[in-house]
């Protein structure tokens, strides 16, 4: 049994844990070794370093933020479809030559839908219109408005006569109109 037993300190306290065992008295120590003992029974502990964790998700939005943007982002949507029109019809030309035969139809060419997805997008990393109900809504006032802006020209001319020119506008009314 000595040869089991390293040092003389482990000795001392080997046979003073025999003889407490042997009376039944209580572990007075408190520490119980399993094992061989390291000789650095007395070192303190080293010290772990703390990870600090990171959320996966941002910032939670709440319902009122969440429903207040929704319209601005039905808006934002109509917007950038318009933004697209207006510049084809000032920038390019008229709209006509894009429409075709297509009159009820507001965004026909890929040319006119691009620009006008070019421009959602933007709006939608300017005002952070990303996630949730404020996508739906902006993709909602984006077709939309492309669906049904020769039906907002009939219902408010004198709007859209400021924005396309009167000749355009009373030409609309009057496809519209039959």
């Amino acid at each position: 049994m000595g040869a089991m037993i390293g040092t003389e300190v482990q000795r001392r306290q080997f046979s003073d844990r025999l003889g407490r065992i042997q009376k039944g008295g209580e572990n007075t120590t408190r520490h119980v070794y399993i094992g061989p003992v390291d000789e650095a029974v007395g070192e303190k502990p080293r010290k772990v370093r703390r990870v600090r964790t990171i959320r996966a998700t941002g910032p939670r939005r709440s319902l009122a933020g969440e429903l207040f943007m929704v319209p601005f982002a039905l808006l934002a949507g109509a917007a950038a479809v318009l933004g697209a029109r207006v510049a084809f019809f000032h920038y390019l030309g008229g709209l006509e030559q894009f429409q075709g035969e297509f009159q009820g139809v507001a965004l026909t060419t890929v040319g006119a839908a691009g620009l006008a997805l070019v421009l959602f997008l933007a709006l939608r990393l300017i005002f952070r219109l990303k996630g949730g109900a404020r996508d739906k809504a902006a993709f909602a006032g984006l077709m939309g408005m492309a669906l049904f802006e020769n039906l907002a020209v009939v219902r408010a001319p004198e709007v859209f006569s400021v924005v396309y020119s009167p000749e355009h506008v009373s030409r609309v009314v009057s496809l519209l109109a039959t």
